[in-house]
Order: C-alpha cells, then sequence, then structure tokens
C-alpha cells in the first residue's frame, strides 16, 4: 500500500501544482483527479483522499460551481474522523472554507472556527511543517473574516505560521499566508500598514506561473488605492490585475476589476468609464462566496449618481445581510457605506445602522471602525 499511497499522492501533487501554476485544467485532468480520489477512498488513503478533494474544491470554486463545492465540503466532513492524524487535519482544514461557502453538510459556517482550531491542534502532533502550515493558513483565513485576527489567538497562529516559512517549499501557501495579515489591515481600516505590506509581497511572486497569485494582489493594491483616494495607484493595480487575468483565474476577478477601474472612473470624473465598467458587472450573486465590498459599493454610488438613493441603499442592505456572521470585517465596511448612504435620506436609518455597526466593532475590538462609526455617529447628532 505504500507504493500505492506514494503513486497517488504524487498524481494529486502534480494536478494540484498545475492549477496553482494557473493552468487551466482540462476535463480530462479533473476525470482523473476524481479516479484518484476514489481509488485513495477505496484504499483507506484518507490523507490523499483529503488532498484530492481539497484541489477538487479550488478548481470548482474557480469556476464559480458553489453547488459543487459544498458537496466536496460535504465529504470533508462525513469522512473526517478517517484516517491518520494528518488526514483528519486536511479534512478539517477543508471543513473551515465553510465559512465561503455556508454547506449545510459540512455544518454552519458559524462551526469553521472550530473545524480550523481542530485542524491545527491535530496537525501540530504530526510534527510536519508544511502541514502544519496548511492547517495555520486556514485558521488565520477563518479568524480574519470573523474578525478576530487581531485576537492573542490570530497573533500567536501568524507568529506560528512565520517562524515555519523557511521550511515551506510551497510558493503558494507561503505567498497567502504573508497576504492574510497585508489584507487585514486593508480591511480593519489602516490603509497605510496595508500598502507597505502589500507591497512588500511583489517580489515573492515575480517569477512566472503566478499570475493568479500577482492579479490577487494588484487587486488588493488597488482597493488600498482606493480608500486611500491615490487614485493613481488603484487605476495601474487595477489594470494591471486586468491584463494578469485569464481563462484560469477565479471567475470573479474580472467583476472585481470591472468594480475596481468604475470607482476610479466615477471618483475621477470620468463617467464614461464608469458607465463602461457598470456595463460589465454580472448580477450579484445570491449568496457571495467573495467578499463583496467594493462591487456593492461600486454599484450603488452608480444607482445614488442616477438619483435613486432607495435603490441603492436597499442593495447594500441586502448584501451586507447576505454576509453578516461570516465575513464582518466586509460587513463593517459595507455598514460604513450605508450610513453614509442613509445620512442625507434616512438620517434615523443611519443612526441605527451606525449603532448595529459600532455594537460589532467594539465586540471585536477594531479601534479604526469604532473611531469611524462614532465619528459618523457624532455627525448625525
Amino acid at each position: 500500500q505504500g507504493n500505492q499511497a506514494r503513486a497517488l499522492r504524487a498524481e494529486v501533487e502534480r494536478i494540484d501544482c498545475l492549477a496553482q501554476r494557473g493552468v487551466e485544467l482540462g476535463l480530462d485532468c479533473l476525470e482523473e483527479l476524481q479516479l484518484f480520489k476514489e481509488e485513495a477512498k477505496a484504499a483507506g488513503l484518507w490523507e490523499v483522499f483529503h488532498k484530492a478533494l481539497d484541489v477538487e474544491a479550488h478548481e470548482l470554486e474557480r469556476e464559480g460551481d458553489l453547488e459543487g463545492v459544498r458537496s466536496v465540503l460535504g465529504q470533508a466532513h462525513k469522512f473526517r474522523n478517517r484516517g491518520t492524524p494528518a488526514a483528519r487535519s486536511r479534512a478539517r482544514a477543508m471543513m473551515a472554507l465553510n465559512i465561503y461557502f455556508g454547506s449545510s453538510e459540512a455544518g454552519s459556517p458559524r462551526e469553521s472556527l472550530k473545524a480550523a482550531r481542530s485542524s491545527v491542534d491535530i496537525a501540530l502532533s504530526t510534527r510536519r511543517d508544511e502541514l502544519i502550515l496548511h492547517a495555520l493558513n486556514r485558521l488565520i483565513l477563518v479568524l480574519h473574516y470573523q474578525g478576530r485576527l487581531q485576537t492573542t489567538e490570530g497573533q500567536k497562529a501568524l507568529a506560528e505560521a512565520e517562524s515555519r516559512l523557511g521550511t515551506c517549499g510551497d510558493l503558494i501557501l507561503k505567498f497567502h499566508i504573508k497576504l492574510n495579515p497585508a489584507v487585514w489591515q486593508l480591511e480593519i481600516g489602516e490603509h497605510e500598514l496595508a500598502r507597505t505590506a502589500l507591497e512588500a509581497l511583489e517580489g515573492l511572486v515575480s517569477g512566472k506561473n503566478t499570475n493568479v497569485a500577482r492579479a490577487k494582489l494588484k487587486l488588493n493594491l488597488g482597493e488600498v488605492g482606493l480608500v486611500s483616494e491615490d487614485f493613481a495607484l488603484a487605476e495601474a493595480s487595477f489594470l494591471a490585475a486586468e491584463r494578469l487575468t485569464t481563462q484560469p483565474s477565479p471567475y470573479y476577478f474580472p467583476t472585481l476589476i470591472a468594480a475596481g477601474l468604475g470607482l476610479c472612473g466615477l471618483l475621477t470624473g470620468n463617467l464614461a468609464e464608469a458607465r463602461e465598467r457598470e456595463s460589465q458587472l454580472p448580477d450579484f450573486p445570491e449568496f457571495w462566496t467573495y467578499d463583496p465590498t467594493i462591487v456593492a459599493t461600486f454599484k450603488a454610488r452608480m444607482l445614488m449618481k442616477r438619483r435613486d438613493p432607495l435603490r441603492a441603499i436597499s442593495l447594500l442592505s441586502q448584501t451586507r445581510e447576505g454576509i453578516k456572521d461570516r465575513l464582518l470585517p466586509a460587513w463593517l465596511r459595507l455598514t460604513l457605506e450605508e450610513a453614509t448612504m442613509c445620512r442625507r435620506h434616512s438620517p434615523e436609518r443611519a443612526v441605527k445602522i451606525v449603532e448595529e455597526g459600532l455594537k460589532v466593532a467594539n465586540d471585536l475590538g477594531l479601534k479604526e471602525r469604532i473611531h469611524q462609526l462614532q465619528r459618523l455617529k457624532n455627525a448625525l447628532g
């Protein structure tokens, strides 16, 4: 069985490497992955099975196949207690992704944090650095989206991951571990810290076969440019992301790029560009699997430009409701946006929204967001 395990592991790693390099996996490759997964399951090679599930989930996510991802997460949950500690850690690391996807089969999104913590605890018992980093990356991600990365637990996870990066041969894993705290600074309003951290990452993914990572970096730098009103940085970054985005890129990259460049146009008075980019936006999804802040903000501001405040405010309200309890930093950013829009048209509603945001920001101890919300509350009287 040892030879079979090594062979299957090598084949799954091969497909994973292709996906991480931004190569579009053809139907043959995906069918191979299914065969390897079933072979591993039949042989009781549960770590290989869960590794194959992870690769499959990322490919389905890239395509925007929400139900497909939920099915994969359901499989991870079903077989979470099979096999070695490494297998059980990988299963729980998969279940942590439910913070994005909301699969009822994998438990509630709120259980993502429990799964991520368990994945790290089990991985630590194996003393395998790359497995530990994989688990820590998922814990950091969940703590980020639950607004808890600044806590003692979050800082400990970041420090633990940083201390092990020297042994990590996986460039994309290393990139994401360094990217998460940088994006966190953006999410909580520390824009200069975010810009410095993001720019420091550019050298890490400057080589070949890193287009998806480079595009993701440019998208975040574009957002930093927008929120800090450095529109030259914003436009250059979003255009760079557009050049780097190809068919194998995640399905939502073009949407983020259109929204980012649309906001650049709107905020600099180039309404023709804003309208052109707005026309490139797809319909909003029923369930958001990525941060909708920039997309919802752009669309709402275009509605306000057309003097349709009711639709603009309703759009923001519905988007906030769709990510509440899952993507809390994004929820807070949209709370600020909605309250600001309500200030003129519905001041009573604005006060209620600000108070709701203040409660969450205070509970999480997010000082910059507390300051921004309190300042808006004072302005509302």
